[in-house]
């Protein structure tokens, strides 16, 4: 299969100052070609993403890598310019990506950037119960979001503070105060052993603050990969003539405020894979952040939560704490603010020992 730009090395000539047309036949005979690979190998959600309002679907990384290797492209990427602050803290990088044909004559060049200022790297939407002592709310731009809570019958009763189901007596009294309050809807819920007992469940109305990113140097490395795959992704649209098809990257649109990405959001401590994952960055700053000690346990916690943080080692156990205490620590800010705090002391661990997580 030939690209229009290798078909055009071969076929366009200069003829007394005028350039000439690949025959019709043959173009009609290359568009069939690409249709028919479009609809038979491609495969939606995959190789592309389809968003309602839009004229075309938008390729993605994977669909690019394919048409890649169907007209078997070289690709070639460096940086075209790049910025790390760690002072301010800002990162930005452009990379330009060179198509070359297999005859090595380069049928498209594409430049994409990617900085720590862009909505969904800059910023975190945080709860005011764990935003900073003092911080001037007035000023900051905030959503209100709803969710449901359930909680069984015989929970409530006990109202356990400690153990693997504890929880704070803020919590409890929560729901005891919105059962007497006949807000809390009386529920079947299934147990983990499939039995059907008596619940409760709740409405609850959360107000997200946005705040600076605090960990925009840990995206270092997700920022250069971004911009990376937005040069590969535009070069390979311009050297295959795929624009007619697909538009650019699906990460690039922006819809009724709503960021559509075939990229990992920046995510909360809950999504246990992301910190796992997440790179490893040394600096003098975040190693003497990791030396610190371990943050107090927030009032009102049992003891128990700052013994159990402290046996952690690494960010593996500090994850497995997590797994096996998620709707405890789900349903307390005071307890997410600790995972969160004792996540930082792992920031710079040894890249082997995340790999083996």
């Amino acid at each position: 299969m030939e690209t229009p730009a290798m078909q055009q090395d071969e076929q366009v000539t200069r003829s007394n100052g005028s350039l000439q047309m690949m025959p019709i036949e043959q173009a009609r005979e290359w568009y069939n070609q690409f249709a028919e690979f479009t609809q038979s190998i491609l495969k939606k959600d995959l190789d592309y993403g389809v968003i309602p309002g839009t004229p075309k679907p938008a390729l993605l990384k994977a669909g690019a890598e394919k048409l890649r290797f169907a007209y078997g492209l070289g690709v070639e990427l460096e940086v075209a310019d790049k910025t790390v602050d760690l002072d301010r803290p800002f990162i930005d990088y452009t990379y330009k990506c060179t198509v070359r044909s297999k005859q090595g004559q380069i049928l498209s060049q594409c430049e994409g950037s990617c900085n720590s200022l862009e909505t969904k790297f800059g910023y975190s939407w945080l709860p005011v119960s764990e935003l900073s002592e003092g911080t001037d709310i007035t000023h900051l731009r905030q959503r209100t979001s709803g969710k449901k809570l359930q909680e069984f019958d015989f929970a409530i009763s006990k109202a356990e503070t400690g153990g693997q189901y504890g929880k704070p007596v803020s919590y409890w009294n929560m729901w005891k105060e919105a059962i007497k309050n006949n807000t809390a809807r009386k529920i079947v819920k299934t147990s983990k052993s499939g039995k059907e007992m008596d619940a409760w469940e709740i409405n609850e109305s959360v107000t997200h603050y946005r705040v600076p990113n605090p960990e925009v140097i840990g995206l270092k490395n997700t920022i250069m990969k971004m911009a990376q795959k937005r040069a590969f992704v535009g070069a390979v649209l311009i050297a295959t003539g795929a624009s007619e098809f697909f538009t650019q990257d699906i990460e690039d649109m922006v819809i009724n405020g709503r960021i559509y990405s075939d990229e990992n959001p920046v995510e909360s401590f809950a999504d246990h894979e992301l910190v796992l994952q997440e790179p490893e960055v040394k600096t003098e700053k975040r190693a003497a952040r990791a030396a610190a000690p371990a943050a107090a346990p927030a009032a009102g916690l049992q003891p128990n939560w700052a013994a159990e943080l402290g046996k952690c080692k690494s960010k593996k156990e500090l994850v497995a704490l997590y797994n096996r205490n998620k709707e405890a620590v789900d349903s307390s800010p005071e307890l997410k603010q600790l995972f969160s705090e004792k996540r930082k002391q792992f920031a710079n661990e040894p890249a082997a020992e995340k790999a083996g997580a």
